[in-house]
């Protein structure tokens, strides 16, 4: 009998009917009406799931600390954006949320709100220790006298918004606040002095704001003196700090401060090496291990021997993108980042940086061969020496000790000799760590070897060398390996077959080689586990032939182009194309036949579509409605017409257009001029038709876009609409009257080229020219 019982009662408890309080969900359902949401972010959240304590990103109270209440408040709600899997919302944030007063825990952070002013009724939300709306495009001030009570406040994130006027000096009353970032905003002012009641904040971020500045007197000292438990501080970007020095005895006397940025502030030799402030003036007691000074204009070597001693336990040194001629002397740095500035000589000394993790040596004047002695640290794991011109082979020497090396970039240098010769180099304990390789954009030549040796390695750039010959059949890819790219060669023949056994390969890219198989034949040696795995196949501007193989057993694929190669024959009925694709390239090549709308179905994810170049047909159902909303449609020389394609009404998301040399000689209906006022829109070519008729002057905004109706058969007056784009042709076509487009009052900024040749303009020429 109590079995019966517990039965009769568990569907009760398991539907979890009034758990989430009808105020509050309703507030919610107001919150998604006010915002769009496309990819379903907030699908959960309908009117039919009565509990809002199960929909995504909503945490209730008693969820946790009492399973079985009737009701619970809601105490989370957590949307930030996650562009990995394409959610997010974009339009208002709705006052709804006020009803939430139980609310703790407040993340929207990277959608696109884009409100002008930032919504002030978060300070009523009193119970809130979290809020982050960094990336929100909110606009206007920062509310002053509200967020000054929101007292349990522990973290505020404000950051990388377009947030104008001066810092409030309430937030100094936030007292509890442990963690504040206002960086990546237009604030300006100074700097206000009640920060300095922040006696718990840990982390602070002011970085990259218009026209931010400390108060270069004492209240500096003030301020940040006061922060006793500060760990990190960001000040990059704020431009007054060079003009005084007041602040780095502060700084100095932070025992606990463990993190200083301060990219960007203008600094100079002359800041360290003035009378004002020496090696010894301070006493520094903090111990800084990560010091940030990128993006400053350093040139003398003797700001190494300043941050020696301004931060004797650095571990962390990033002096990216200054004008350094000289290299760091700190040799019990573990992380050195000195990319971006101009290094001289040769790649030598690195052995005595016997702690070494990180070394960034990238975009400097390194130059000639890599000495025969020459050592990496033994403890290395990233090495970045791209954009430099060293030259000749790779010293076995080099490499001998790393056995902890991850990831290894010497691309865009002059390395050159074997490819076989310089896998082996790398062929010692490294072959077990390497997760990432790039050779690309050297003078390397040889043909590909079998690479299966390196068992960690992941992510492989061969592109850009002198590579050649055909794949030995025999060669394998390491069984980890994610991104193969080895496009701008010389490579000839096709893919071996044991490359398709390579079951995490996810990103393939041949092109611009000289390839010359069947492409059936490369589908088929793809075949194996690899088909699961692979997201992108690029073999475009290759030599391969042969007809369009069915692509549906690559369930995965996101990205497939084979545009510009020698593929032939009529389009089978029965190709199917995955349906994950969001890029597909055929262009410029000879197939013919007509592809259909069952050719294109259940892509719901595709965004690029390029067929031109070919000699196929379009031949899509008269009323069909396609799953896709395209951004890049290319299908110039492809068969459309005669009518024009009525499909084309359903895209509202597209940047570029090319239905040019299409066969259509039809009137273009007034649907189509509307969509000019598409607001991403860059490039519209429906030129080399027999399009007719007149363009209606429509009351619209044409953006700046380049515009091509080049011989076509238009005719009547020039609409004065057109003037808002950026390249208009008009060319040969059978245009009568330009006064109206010409001598409409108001001036045309953004105009740059204009075509109106070969058409039946007569009389004299417009004098309204000086409006453009």
């Amino acid at each position: 009998m109590f079995i019966g019982w517990l039965i009769m009662i568990l569907p009760v408890v398991s539907a979890g009917e009034g758990r989430c309080i009808e105020k509050e969900r309703q507030a919610l359902l107001r919150f998604k009406a006010g915002v769009v949401d496309e990819n379903g972010m907030l699908s959960s959240w309908r009117e039919d799931n009565r509990d809002c304590c199960q929909w995504k990103g909503v945490t209730c109270s008693n969820l946790i600390t009492d399973p079985d209440a009737a009701s619970s408040h809601i105490q989370r709600l957590e949307l930030a954006a996650d562009f990995n899997e394409q959610l997010f919302l974009r339009g208002n944030i709705s006052t709804s949320l006020v009803e939430l007063q139980h609310l703790r825990y407040l993340d929207l952070s990277s959608n696109y709100f884009n409100e002008n002013n930032m919504p002030e009724f978060f300070v009523s939300l009193i119970n809130l220790r979290y809020i982050d709306l960094s990336s929100c495009y909110l606009g206007g001030k920062i509310p002053s006298h509200q967020f000054g009570f929101l007292f349990n406040l522990k973290h505020l994130n404000l950051a990388g918004n377009g947030l104008e006027g001066s810092i409030p000096h309430e937030l100094g009353n936030l007292s509890k606040l442990q963690y504040l970032d206002l960086g990546g905003n237009a604030l300006e002012g100074t700097i206000p002095f009640q920060l300095g009641n922040l006696s718990s904040l840990q982390e602070i971020s002011l970085r990259d704001n218009g026209a931010l500045k400390i108060d270069d007197g004492t209240g500096s000292q003030q301020w940040l003196s006061a922060l006793t438990s500060l760990t990190h501080l960001d000040l990059s970007g704020i431009y007054n700090l060079g003009h005084s020095h007041n602040w780095i005895q502060t700084i100095a006397n932070m025992s606990k401060l463990r993190e200083l940025r301060l990219s960007g502030c203008d600094f100079s030799d002359q800041f360290v090496l003035s009378s004002i402030i020496t090696i010894t003036k301070f006493n520094f007691s903090n111990s800084i291990a990560v010091l940030d000074l990128s993006w400053n204009t350093f040139t003398s070597h003797k700001i190494l021997s300043w941050v020696s001693s301004f931060t004797p336990k650095l571990v962390d040194l990033d002096l990216s993108v200054n004008n350094l001629k000289g290299s760091s002397n700190i040799y019990s740095l573990q992380e050195l980042d000195f990319s971006s500035n101009s290094i001289t000589g040769t790649l030598s000394g690195l052995s005595k940086f016997r702690l070494l993790k990180r070394l960034d040596l990238s975009f400097n004047q390194l130059s000639g061969k890599i000495p025969e002695d020459a050592k990496l640290p033994p403890h290395l794991e990233y090495v970045s020496m791209e954009s430099n011109s060293l030259e000749g082979s790779i010293p076995t020497s080099v490499f001998e000790n790393t056995c902890n090396l991850s990831s290894l970039k010497l691309d865009y240098n002059k390395l050159s000799g074997d490819l076989s010769v310089v896998i082996h180099q790398l062929s010692g304990c490294a072959r077990f760590s390497l997760q990432e390789l790039n050779l690309a954009n050297n003078n390397i030549k040889g043909m590909l070897p079998d690479l299966s040796m390196f068992s960690a390695l992941k992510t492989l750039d061969l592109s850009g060398n002198k590579l050649n010959g055909t794949i030995p059949e025999e060669s394998r890819l390491p069984s980890e390996l994610e991104v193969l790219s080895i496009k701008s060669n010389f490579l000839e023949g096709g893919i071996p077959k044991l490359f398709g056994n390579t079951c995490k390969l996810g990103s393939f890219d041949m092109s611009s080689n000289n390839l010359n198989e069947e492409l059936p034949v490369i589908i088929q040696h793809l075949s194996g586990c690899t088909r699961y795995s692979l997201q992108e196949l690029m073999l475009e501007n290759n030599q391969i032939h042969g007809s369009l193989p069915d692509f549906s057993i690559f369930p995965s694929l996101q990205q497939l182009s084979l545009g510009k190669n020698k593929l032939n024959g009529t389009i089978p009925g029965y190709v199917q194309f995955p349906s994950q694709l969001d890029t597909l390239d055929l262009s410029s090549n000879h197939l013919k036949g007509v592809i259909t709308d069952s050719h294109l179905a259940n892509m719901s994810n595709l965004k690029t579509l390029d067929l031109s170049g070919n000699s196929a047909t379009l031949a899509f159902s008269q009323h069909w409605i396609p799953s896709f909303q395209l951004e890049d449609i290319a299908l110039s020389s492809c068969q459309l017409g005669p009518a024009f394609p009525e499909w084309l009404q359903t895209q509202n998301r597209f940047n570029s257009l090319d239905i040019s040399s299409a066969g259509i000689s039809d009137i273009v209906p007034n649907w189509f001029w509307a969509k000019l006022e598409l607001e991403k829109l860059t490039s519209i070519n429906i030129s080399s038709n027999s399009l007719k008729g007149t363009i209606p002057n429509l009351p619209i905004k044409a953006c700046s876009f380049f515009l091509y109706l080049s011989w076509n058969h238009f005719e009547g007056p020039i609409p004065p609409f057109l003037r808002g784009v950026a390249s208009l042709d008009l060319s040969r076509n059978r245009f009568s009257d330009s006064q109206s487009f010409v001598c409409t009052n108001g001036t045309v900024e953004s105009l740059t080229e204009l075509d109106l040749s070969h058409n039946q303009l007569s009389g004299l020429i417009p004098d309204c020219w000086s409006q453009f």
